[in-house]
């Protein structure tokens, strides 16, 4: 533990001032010079070198609440990245599309089965829309009634069978 020791110091002579050396090896905060040295002077130095030396105390603890909060959160995102994992794994294990959307129809998750039907990786689809794969307005535009219909309405949408067209223009059905 690195303990702190605040210096005073108080010169010998009158007009002697501590050389710069002295100051910095022994991280002096303040000095007094003897002939301008009055007990409220003395005692106001005193007072501002114990509220530096709390001050940096406090900054001390902080610093190891602050580590702590660290390994805290780290321990959290380590937790958060295998719950993700273990989604992706559950939702790319499933042969049927799982995707979601937001208001603006992007693509905000898909799984390996959703990727595939449009030619494309998972990564690939995020952020994009119907209309970046899917060359057939009329199918896209269908898609993005559905899709806002469940995103308002909160009530699933069966769909028996549907055609999805491919950034290849290829054209599958998927039940």
């Amino acid at each position: 533990d690195d303990q702190l020791v605040r210096i005073i110091l108080r010169t010998g002579q009158p007009g002697q001032s501590p050389a710069k050396e002295v100051i910095v090896k022994y991280e002096i905060n303040d000095y007094k010079l003897k002939s301008e040295l009055t007990a409220e002077r003395l005692f106001a130095t005193l007072v501002t070198a114990i509220r530096a030396y709390d001050d940096l105390c406090a900054l001390k603890m902080n610093r190891q609440e602050l580590a702590k909060i660290y390994a805290e959160l780290k321990s959290t995102e380590q937790a958060l990245k295998h719950q993700e994992t273990y989604l992706r794994q559950i939702i790319d294990i499933n042969p049927h599309f799982v995707f979601a959307k937001d208001r603006e129809g992007r693509f905000t998750l898909a799984n390996k089965a959703f990727a595939e039907a449009y030619g494309t990786t998972v990564d690939e689809v995020i952020g994009k829309t119907d209309s970046d794969f899917n060359p057939h307005t009329s199918l896209v535009e269908r898609y993005n009634r559905d899709d806002f219909q469940v995103i308002e309405s909160g009530q699933d949408l069966f769909i028996a069978e549907e055609q999805v067209v491919n950034i290849k223009g290829q054209s599958l059905w998927r039940k």
